[in-house]
């Protein structure tokens, strides 16, 4: 497997766990937005048209990007695009794309944007701001988005969390630590994940649907190599 095709499969699995745990993930990054939704409403997804915004003009080149329509509790038309994405690799113009991003977004839609970008590793040495800025003689604009970084979670807090979402991040966590672990070390990383997901399932009352959703994501997140045993959890 090449290294973008690699990309593009680590980004699709993102995609999936963000789609199939949206009203988690909303609550789990924002709160305070989680509140303003109605939730009786089914958010629409906007892929499609989130791809003829693509910026750079690659349609297929980030899996992980995502733009959804939701809809407030006043029961006004307005709504708010959610703007996802997931960071795994150094970018330096990422924050000049954020930008195009949103003012593609804004233009096409003149909604409200939340914008988040997800940190999916450590880039202590060579993060920048979540900042755009131009200035040309008095013309000045500055953009800023959302940005959570996965190396800098708390695993305690992340274990006591009520939210499904939290497994996902520490999950993502856990796999910082095995990317270049041997496999004992990983197959030991994927049982205690698998563990922490069993006291989850019984603690928060996961039904089949999520917890299979939970398990395939961690499961991809760490690899192992095909001799060692597949497992998957108990069905109940």
């Amino acid at each position: 497997m090449d290294k973008r095709t690699g990309r593009n499969e680590y980004d699709r699995h993102w995609k999936r766990v963000i789609h199939s745990l949206f009203e988690d993930f909303v609550a789990f990054f924002s709160p305070g937005l989680y509140e303003m939704i109605d939730w009786d409403k089914l958010p629409d997804d906007l892929d499609k048209e989130f791809q003829k915004l693509n910026p750079d003009g690659k349609s297929r080149d980030r899996e992980a990007d995502g733009l959804f329509k939701v809809y407030l509790k006043d029961g006004s038309e307005q709504w708010i695009l959610v703007h996802i994405e997931v960071q795994g690799w150094k970018d330096t113009g990422f924050a000049e794309r954020m930008f195009q991003y949103f003012y593609r977004i804004f233009d096409a839609y003149d909604k409200k944007i939340f914008a988040l970008v997800i940190y999916t590793e450590d880039y202590s040495e060579t993060y920048t701001p979540p900042r755009y800025e131009h200035n040309f003689f008095g013309t000045k604009l500055s953009y800023e988005y959302n940005v959570y970084k996965i190396a800098e979670q708390d695993e305690n807090e992340l274990l006591q969390s009520t939210n499904p979402f939290a497994f996902v991040i520490l999950a993502a966590k856990k796999a910082l630590y095995g990317k270049t672990a041997a496999q004992p070390t990983k197959l030991e990383l994927k049982k205690q994940l698998l563990r922490v997901l069993t006291v989850m399932k019984d603690r928060l009352q996961l039904d089949k649907k999520d917890l299979l959703t939970l398990f395939i994501f961690m499961d991809h997140m760490i690899k192992l190599e095909s001799h060692y045993s597949t497992f998957a959890p108990r069905k109940s």
